[in-house]
């Protein structure tokens, strides 16, 4: 399941996060609101995330702050499962909390291509994104990460 909505039309469980997703939507393309797309913890696209290596791998290595009680946030990239490294590359973790024996994860990304890739296909990307013919969007992911 998902929505697409606008940054000022997100609902009041994304208050803490919308001015990050407001800042990085300007960094990324200029702009001060595009649309977005929610992917909610039962999509394909969170049980993607929720079973990848590298959120895993993430959870390992804070685990005990996780289990201290305390939220947090950081950066992850894909490259052991190809759909999750060509749709999403690298992403912001905007909150990880520990939650009856899950990790509640908030995932943001932007569509864009980055100019310093050296994959030809992202350079193509970048050139199309670069000459305005890309329409700009966010995507925020909720996953639900079972210990």
């Amino acid at each position: 399941m998902f929505l697409n909505i606008c940054i000022n039309s997100l609902g009041s469980e994304y208050t803490l996060y919308k001015s990050r997703i407001k800042e990085k939507v300007k960094s990324q393309f200029g702009k001060e609101d595009v649309p977005g797309i929610v992917f909610h913890e039962y999509s394909s696209v969170a049980n993607a995330i929720s079973k990848s290596q590298e959120l895993e791998d993430f959870v390992s290595e804070n685990i005990n702050v996780l289990k201290s009680g305390k939220e947090i946030s950081g950066s992850l990239g894909f490259s052991s499962n190809d759909n999750l490294k060509n749709a999403f590359g690298k992403v912001d973790v905007l909150s990880a909390r520990l939650k009856n024996g899950y990790v509640d994860v908030t995932i943001l990304d932007t569509y864009d291509f980055n100019p310093n890739e050296d994959n030809w296909k992202v350079q193509k990307g970048y050139s199309v994104q670069k000459a305005g013919l890309l329409n700009p969007y966010y995507t925020v992911v909720k996953c639900r990460y079972k210990l």
